[in-house]
């Protein structure tokens, strides 16, 4: 028959293995990899610069992927996406995200819109 303290230890034992386990399962970390002035995956028409617009607010894209792996093309499409007739960003900073099963790209900056590619309401 087991005494008090050794099934106190044994508590104590498992309990700190599922800790563990939770903490790595759990926990993540991201690494800014680049920042970029002007960044797009958009066939972008330089000579019309001038007459597209910036919108001020910050947008985000995010390809966080399981088991297989991630693209930041698809990261950088997403937050161009999020805004309509966007076809590029700017102040541009690109993080690499990696968790315990998980690892992608987070996108963030300032969109360009091209006021010709909006759609009509």
């Amino acid at each position: 028959m087991k005494t008090y303290n050794q099934i106190k230890k044994n508590l104590k034992f498992k309990v700190s293995i599922v800790s563990i386990g939770l903490i790595l399962t759990l926990s993540g970390c991201s690494t800014r990899i680049g920042d970029f002035t002007i960044l797009s995956t958009k066939n972008v028409d330089i000579s019309r610069l001038g007459e597209y617009d910036v919108v001020p607010s910050r947008a985000k894209g995010e390809d966080l992927k399981a088991f297989s792996v991630p693209s930041m093309e698809e990261a950088v499409d997403k937050a161009i996406e999020s805004v309509d007739g966007g076809v590029g960003m700017t102040d541009v900073t690109v993080e690499l995200v990696q968790g315990f099963f998980q690892a992608g790209y987070r996108i963030e900056g300032n969109v360009i819109v091209d006021p010709s590619r909006k759609k009509a309401k």
